[in-house]
This record gives structure tokens, sequence and C-alpha cells, in this order.
């Protein structure tokens, strides 16, 4: 139970930390400052996981990524303009 409250824990203050740092940029939108704590979240769960069981599972990372996917769809990102990434990704993959 305690390394759960730990990952919690890290999750939120990974969240706060990146919409506090978009707030002090100016980021005004809600979508782009709900973006940022999302990807913050994940990326403090993950780090928890990590340190504590060397993996990062994907029921943390595919909500995260659907989320964050589904709120730039929101603001109107185009799906070409997050496939091009991708790919670009999977270039340097090999």
């Amino acid at each position: 139970m305690r390394a759960n409250a730990n990952a919690a824990i890290t999750a939120a203050a990974g969240g706060l930390a990146l919409l506090l740092g978009g707030l002090l940029l100016g980021l005004g939108d809600l979508a782009p400052l709900a973006r940022l704590a999302l990807c913050g979240a994940a990326l403090g769960g993950a780090v928890a996981f990590d340190l504590r069981e060397r993996r990062i599972p994907n029921k943390l990372v595919l909500p995260a990524a659907a989320g964050c996917l589904a709120l730039s769809a929101w603001t109107g990102v185009r799906p070409v303009e997050l496939a091009s990434p991708l790919a670009t990704s999977q270039c340097w993959a090999r």
C-alpha cells in the first residue's frame, strides 16, 4: 500500500510542477495547462514505478497518452501533425 501512496505523491508533484511551470510561462489557455499537468503526473508516476520496479507499466502510459491525444484533438491539432513525430521516432528506433 505504501508503494502506491508514493506513486500517487510523485504523480501529484509532477503534475503540479509542470502546471506551475506553464503558469509561469504565461500559458493562459486551459488545454495547454491540462496537457502539462497530465504529462507531469504521468512522468511523476513513471518515476516512482521505474525506481521501485525498474519498469514503467502500460496502465500508466497508455491512459496518459490517450488523454494528451484527446486534449490535442480538442484544441484543433490535426492528426497529420501528430503522426509525423511518431514516424520520425520510429525511424530513429532502428
